[in-house]
């Protein structure tokens, strides 16, 4: 026997039964739900599980939201706080059985056509995020009447009140940030429940539950899964569960509203199929100091007993830990530094010993890994320096000479000590593609060779881009005398070996000689170059 509404009920040996919560769904809705779990029973009406009508597990008491587990903050002392709640729940058919007849369904009768069902909650708080809850249900009021489909006989609950299943649990709720944090715990429903009025199925069913919440103040949500983990196994009344909640404080005086729900699949029997529940519910709440009462409403469907086809809620609860901590009201920008110490607190930032920098972002425009505040030139990418005037300054030709200091910043040159030549060369100067030496250097060696090769081997060891250069020695006379085109050669030689001397790579360097009848020279020359990258 399908204990709740089903599609499509199997054909039986007499008659077809169909207990059902809530008229039947439009496809598109149906569609829409299998998002959330995926759902189908069907089972013969003539065996009869002992099922639950009390499918609603209310929140620990220092949540304010129904099924969720929402934002709660302990007061300053933290330890052994006491909470309670109460939560009354009407549900409309709850369970109500049909027959196919002719292809079509028709309803037989409602065992179950009223229920009213209170949940009396306690809990107590060991430290400020350890916390453990005890929840009694007891039905008020089951209204309905026995009725036959075929051979069977569904009865109506034998007593209108009746304790249901006691539920104990283990909490822990911690906040990760000022504005977000978590839960995690396990509860277990007791076999304490009466049977033979639907409040209990004689089965032990330990839960998990882990949720995430957050408060922005004036918003507050939250959303918690279950999972039973008998239900894995296909044990009766155990189930898998999630539920969303979320409110908005729209008055001064705390009225919030909102909206929750609780989707979920359930064993009905052992080795049966899953039966659905979705309902969702619009909720008011508003606080009375340390106590809140609150209002919810809405529509169910699905296909598991108990699943309301309309249910109203009404519930006070006592927590005087809720509105104890004002944290997220005094960090605005939500960087664990309160505003009172924070530097820039409209800005999220790390901590810092500078209290002109305490909480103020590290922001680094140009990329160059240097903090703005201690980059000396914020938009253009350069190196780390222990100046902090040039900091993080680019420096082109690579000489050791930030760009904003150089007077001469596409020329390597040693720094000196004039402020209006620094970086510049003295004698040998990079002019497209050759050094320019002046004075220039003569046909045979001079001491006052050396300031001009230094300058340019500097330059070569500064400029990686520049891989090969010439140097070539041109003296005068006639083009057919070997013995003077010898002594170019040799001399463009001992020119290569001071520069190498110098650090410069041989390999960037070419000896050429040659003989002109034009005036001798020296000439330093480019010759290949890497690209320029893109």
């Amino acid at each position: 026997m399908s204990a709740h509404t089903s599609r499509q009920a199997r054909a039986l040996p007499t008659s077809v039964g169909i207990l059902r919560a809530v008229r039947p769904l439009r496809p598109s809705l149906l569609t829409c739900l299998a998002t959330i779990v995926a759902w189908t029973t069907t089972a013969s009406a003539q065996t009869a599980p002992r099922f639950q009508l009390d499918p609603i597990q209310p929140a620990s008491p220092q949540s304010p939201f129904l099924v969720v587990e929402g934002p709660a903050r302990a007061d300053t002392s933290g330890a052994r706080l006491l909470s309670a709640a109460l939560l009354v729940d009407y549900a409309r058919s709850p369970l109500t059985v049909h027959s196919r007849q002719a292809g079509s369904l028709e309803k037989v009768g409602s065992p179950v056509e009223n229920s009213l069902i209170a949940h009396a909650g306690l809990g107590l708080q060991f430290t400020r995020a350890l916390s453990v809850d005890l929840l009694a249900p007891v039905s008020l009021l089951q209204q309905g009447s026995d009725t036959t489909v075929g051979d069977t006989v569904i009865r109506a609950p034998a007593s209108s009140v009746a304790l249901g299943d006691v539920r104990a649990g283990i909490l822990l709720r911690s906040w990760a940030q000022p504005w977000f944090g978590y839960a995690l715990g396990v509860r277990t429903r007791m076999p304490t429940g009466n049977r033979d009025a639907y409040m209990g199925d004689g089965r032990w069913h330990p839960e998990l539950l882990a949720g995430a919440f957050a408060q922005i103040d004036p918003a507050r949500l939250g959303c918690t899964a279950f999972f039973g983990p008998g239900f894995a196994a296909s044990k009766q009344g155990d189930r898998l569960a999630f539920g969303c909640a979320a409110d908005v404080r729209v008055a001064a005086g705390g009225t919030s509203v909102g909206a929750e729900f609780l989707g979920a699949g359930l064993r009905k029997a052992n080795d049966a199929s899953v039966d659905s529940l979705f309902e969702i519910w619009a909720t008011v709440r508003q606080p009375f100091g340390p106590l809140t009462a609150g209002l919810a409403a809405g529509p169910g469907m699905g296909t598991s007993p108990g699943t309301a086809a309309l249910r109203a809620m009404a519930t006070v609860s006592w927590a005087p830990q809720l509105p104890a901590d004002k944290a997220p009201a005094s960090d605005q920008d939500l960087d664990s530094i309160p505003d009172a110490d924070d530097a820039c607190p409209k800005e999220a930032g790390p901590k810092s010993t500078e209290p002109g920098r305490n909480g103020c972002p590290n922001l680094d425009s140009d990329g160059d890994g240097v903090a703005d505040h201690q980059d000396g030139c914020p938009k253009n990418p350069g190196s780390k320096s222990s100046d902090p005037a040039i900091s993080g300054c680019p420096d082109a030709d690579n000489d050791g000479v930030v760009d904003k200091l150089d007077k001469c910043p596409s020329e390597p040159a040693e720094a000196s000590g004039d402020k209006d030549t620094l970086g510049c060369p003295k004698r040998a100067h990079l002019r497209g593609d050759r050094f320019v030496v002046q004075p220039p250097l003569g046909p045979e060696p001079s001491a006052s060779d050396a300031s001009a090769l230094q300058e340019i081997a500097f330059a070569l060891r500064a400029m990686s881009s520049i891989r090969r250069v010439d140097v070539e020695v041109v003296l005068q006379g006639s083009d057919t005398d070997e013995e003077l085109a010898d002594r170019a050669v040799e001399r463009a030689a001992q020119l290569v070996k001071q520069l190498i001397d110098l650090g410069v790579d041989r390999r960037r360097l070419t000896p050429v000689g040659a003989v002109s009848s034009n005036p001798a020279k020296i000439n330093f020359t480019v010759t290949d170059k890497a690209p320029a990258p893109k």
